[in-house]
Formats: structure tokens, C-alpha cells, sequence
């Protein structure tokens, strides 16, 4: 247990404390009643939620979701925050951010040096050190317009998605090779999306080929739109049939809403000039900047750099750090002066090791260089990548 200045001490929760964390979910969010009960029956644990407390009072707390992620090649595991919920009489009292502290420092002591978010503002976060790392595509127009995009392939068959787990398991774990960041699965975590979708009345249509899963989409039906979850496909014609599959839909409904990766370009094919547009999705954050760098793996090597990072959340990041990569591994220490050849923010530092571009954010004047060798280093180090999640808690 930690106190601060405000006589808020933080903790992790027992058992016994679950009830009051409910009862301050339900009151902070708009889910549904089965929602809450699949959520806190397969999801929530009591050890792995943070709680702003002054004296016996919860003001604040969060989950950390343990997950594990395919981070250039490498399995990292990672904290998921999930569930930030503060009493209304609380905010701007301090209690958030002392919750938010300690969920670094809770993570970062579980071995989990990264941590993810998925932002209800992302100015609240950013000012905590939080950067987003993941953008997608989203489309919403009408499913007439979808004809470009989708041809006849294999078999589509409307399956129940919770006896399908195995097939969805196959088809997401193809697609995500794809891509950087993805969220390992596995069929436990699908019997938990396959609840969630059956609890909201949704549907499972999955692409066959030859009696082998290529693709699948999990959807729901609006009023005039068909609401797309997750759209999956291992490759371009699974692709095109499930947008044939949708756009078979057409008599039924007038819209489609759905999401797909950063790096897809479909919009190419469309005529409507405004039928898509990047939303940002997911936030990062380094909770320990030594322990995370020298946790990876690295591709470049021989390569030295200094980099100074600004964090003035997290004291133990603030800090010149010198990096020695030698043989893929890393040696990371922590200078006593200011001789950083590159400086940065935390925020811009959890964006580039994750594969945003280090390019762009030097344009955005988001990192200064101070020695052109050492920038080059650094893009070697963690070049620009195709990052994909898609993950609600």
C-alpha cells in the first residue's frame, strides 16, 4: 500500500473488495447487464485490480489485464488497463492519477514493462505519459457500395461462434502474423468474445475453403446498419467473400460499419471519396524504461545510443539512458549527466519502440536530434511497422 500527499493510499484489491468495484462500474459505464455479469465472471480478477482508497473509501480503480503481444517477432507481455473508473465526487481530486501511478508500478513489478489503454479521452492520458500506437481504418457506407470490393469464394456458412472456436482460433492467428502488436489468442479468450457476441444477439459467418476456415466476421444488425465487430481473413479472396457476404445484405439493410487494419487499402477501390477515414484506437506506455529495453530483442546490432527521455509521471524514467545493443541483446544504464543524443517523451518513446514512425513524429517535433548517426541508429532499431489489435477489454 502507497499513500500520497492527498491521503490516497493504493492498493491491490481482495476478493471482498469486487462488490464495491461493480457497483462503480456499472455506475460509471453504459454496458449492458450481461455484459457486466460475462466481464467480472471470466475477465476480472481481485489480484490483478489497482484501488484508490482514502481510508476505507474507494474513489478509484482499474484492471490489469495480463495479455501477451507479437511485438516485432518477439512475445512480450503487457498490462491492459481496463476499467478506469473514478466516484464523481473524486475527479480532479488527485485520485486518478494516483491510481494511474500505481498501476505502472504494479505492472511494471509483474514483469509487464508495457502497458496498453483504450482511451474515453485521450488528452486525460496523454498528459499521464500515454501515446497512441495503433490507428485503423474505419468504413461506414452503404452496403451497395461494397460491390467493388467483394467477389465469390469458397463456402460461407452462419456458424454458432462458440462451436467454432477452434476454426476462429486458426483464422486469427494466420491473420495476425500479418501484422506488429497483434494480441496473442487463445480458445479460452474466443469462448469469452463468442459469450459477449451471443449475449448481444450477434452472428458468426465464416469463410470455407476446401473444409478449412480462411476468414470470418462476428456482426450485429442496427436499425438501418450492420455493425461489424471483427473482421478476419487470412487472405485477400476471404476478404473479398465476406464483403460479397455483406453486400448480399443489401435488401435487409442500408449501412455497414466496420474496421480494418491500418495498413489495408481497400478505399482504393471505392468510389465514394469519404467511405473511410483512420480513427486512432489503442494507447501505450512504457511503465519502466530500463527493464522494457533490455527485455526485448533486437535485429540491429553494434549500435550505441544515448537517449534522453521526459517523464514527468514516472521518476525512474526521467532519466539519460545509454543503450548498448550487442549480439541482438541490450544493455541499458543511466547517465548522470545531459548528454542525451536524442530527446524524447516517454509517450513518443512507448509510439516508436512499438512501430509508429520515427520519421513522422521527428516531423511532428516530437523528437529532437541532436546527432544525425544516432537517429539513423534509431530507425534501425525500431523501424516503422504494421501494428493491428483489436481488443475492448
Amino acid at each position: 500500500m502507497r499513500a500520497d500527499a492527498n491521503d490516497i493510499t493504493c492498493r491491490l484489491l481482495n476478493k471482498s473488495d469486487a462488490p464495491q468495484v461493480r457497483a462503480l462500474w456499472e455506475y460509471c459505464f453504459k454496458d449492458t447487464k450481461e455484459f457486466v455479469e460475462l466481464y467480472f465472471q471470466k475477465c476480472f480478477r481481485a489480484e490483478n485490480t489497482v484501488g484508490a482508497y482514502r481510508g476505507e473509501k474507494l474513489l478509484a480503480a482499474a484492471q490489469l489485464n495480463p495479455y501477451t503481444l507479437n511485438l516485432r517477432g518477439q512475445k512480450i507481455p503487457v498490462s491492459y488497463i481496463v476499467g478506469v473508473e473514478t466516484t464523481p465526487e473524486e475527479r480532479g481530486s488527485g485520485a486518478a492519477g494516483a491510481l494511474m501511478r500505481e498501476l505502472l508500478t504494479q505492472s511494471a513489478e509483474r514483469g509487464c514493462y508495457l502497458t496498453l489503454l483504450m482511451p474515453f479521452s485521450s488528452k486525460f492520458y496523454q498528459a499521464y505519459g500515454w501515446s497512441y500506437a495503433y490507428a485503423r481504418w474505419r468504413y461506414r457506407i452503404n452496403l451497395a457500395e461494397l460491390k467493388p470490393l467483394g467477389t465469390d469464394y469458397g463456402e460461407i456458412e452462419l456458424v454458432s461462434a462458440m462451436e467454432k472456436v477452434a476454426d476462429l482460433t486458426a483464422c486469427y492467428q494466420t491473420f495476425g502474423e500479418k501484422y506488429n502488436g497483434v494480441a496473442l489468442r487463445d480458445e479460452k479468450h474466443f469462448r469469452v468474445l463468442a459469450q459477449d457476441l451471443q449475449n448481444d444477439g450477434g452472428y458468426c459467418a465464416v469463410v470455407y475453403q476446401n473444409g478449412a476456415p480462411e476468414g470470418y466476421i462476428f456482426y450485429l444488425f442496427g436499425t438501418d446498419t450492420i455493425v461489424v465487430r471483427e473482421f478476419v481473413y487470412k487472405n485477400y479472396r476471404a476478404k473479398a467473400a465476406l464483403m460479397q457476404y455483406l453486400y448480399r445484405h443489401r435488401s435487409q439493410f442500408e449501412k455497414v460499419d466496420f474496421f480494418l487494419p491500418q495498413a489495408d487499402a481497400s478505399y482504393l477501390f471505392l468510389e465514394n471519396k469519404n467511405a473511410a477515414a483512420i480513427e486512432p484506437y489503442m494507447m501505450a506506455r512504457i511503465a519502466d524504461v530500463k527493464q522494457f529495453l533490455e527485455s526485448l530483442s533486437y535485429r540491429a546490432d553494434n549500435i550505441s545510443l544515448k537517449i534522453k527521455v521526459n517523464d514527468s509521471f514516472a521518476a525512474n524514467n526521467n532519466n539519460v539512458f545509454s543503450l548498448q545493443i550487442q549480439d541482438g541483446c541490450a544493455e541499458v544504464g543511466i547517465l548522470a549527466d545531459d548528454s542525451g543524443e536524442i530527446e524524447l517523451e516517454i509517450g513518443s518513446l512507448s509510439a516508436v519502440v512499438m512501430g509508429v514512425s520515427a520519421k513522422i513524429l521527428r516531423g511532428m517535433g516530437k523528437i529532437t536530434v541532436y546527432k544525425e548517426e544516432s537517429f539513423r541508429d534509431l530507425l534501425k532499431l525500431w523501424p516503422e511497422e504494421n501494428n493491428y489489435i483489436n481488443e475492448d477489454y
